[in-house]
């Protein structure tokens, strides 16, 4: 449920950057949630956050970005509830465990996100709506696109923690009606090899075979990846740094699926 807007940069601290606007919102428990919102009018595609949370600086201007470079409503939504900006590390792990502790309630958390940009002025929802996520957001998208949820037209995880969801998530006949992209570093120390390749089965359990996923895998390349400012050999040390060729690549296929499936 939308209960409103504002356009107050002092809610995250970071101002509006290009114009983007946020929006207060609910999921179906009740909880406040917040929005942000870039693009006037197009097909929406909904960006769902990191570990740090929507109010990241790195989130809103991927929205920006997207809402330029194709046209379309961008729409950031959040997993832990309106205000929260996740830095300190004992707050992060508390809250990611809850969220993985009751993953059928964080889809449903999600989907209230594609529910409130699919109501925004100026989608056209008819043209469908798509997912793209970093880290944790990257985990979300591929559960909502493995159970079904939110019908979306197509799904991208950057660098998302995956893994095996065969014994929390049903499997949904028709689900794999959702077309998949994961961009991946293969040194990624939070999703593994074997964790890759769990998810992998399980998304073939779930009949997300041949062009209805695809794995860009990047050898040498941490988690991360797709964010600039993670170049200090602490964030190395951390598992993460950026690289600029995979996040060139990976920015290229996930434009043009979503070029593809919201037939822009």
């Amino acid at each position: 449920m939308v209960r409103g807007a504002d356009k107050d940069p002092a809610r995250d601290g970071e101002g509006d950057g290009e114009g983007g606007r946020w929006v207060a919102y609910t999921d179906g428990g009740g909880t406040p949630l917040d929005a942000y919102v870039a693009g006037i009018s197009g097909p929406a595609v909904v960006v769902y956050h990191t570990a740090i949370g929507v109010h990241d600086a790195f989130i809103t201007g991927t929205c920006e970005r997207l809402a330029r470079e194709l046209g379309c409503v961008a729409v950031a939504v959040d997993l832990y509830g309106a205000g929260a900006t996740v830095v300190d590390a004992e707050d992060k792990a508390r809250r990611l465990a809850a969220l993985r502790g009751d993953r059928l309630g964080t889809v449903a958390r999600a989907e209230a996100g594609i529910a409130l940009a699919r109501a925004l002025p100026g989608v056209d929802a008819s043209r469908g709506v798509a997912a793209v996520g970093y880290c944790l957001g990257g985990g979300i998208c591929m559960d909502l696109a493995r159970s079904g949820a939110g019908g979306l037209a197509a799904a991208v995880s950057f660098h998302g923690v995956l893994g095996d969801a065969s014994a929390e998530l049903p499997l949904v006949e028709g689900c794999s009606a959702t077309e998949c992209l994961v961009c991946h570093g293969r040194d990624d120390p939070y999703t593994p090899p074997a964790a890759l390749d769990a998810f992998r089965r399980d998304m073939r359990t779930r009949g997300f075979d041949g062009d209805r996923l695809t794995v860009l895998e990047f050898s040498g390349v941490l988690h991360g990846f797709m964010r600039p400012e993670k170049v200090t050999q602490d964030d190395r040390a951390a598992g993460h740094f950026y690289d600029g060729d995979a996040a060139g690549d990976s920015w290229d296929a996930a434009l043009a699926l979503l070029r593809r499936a919201l037939q822009l």
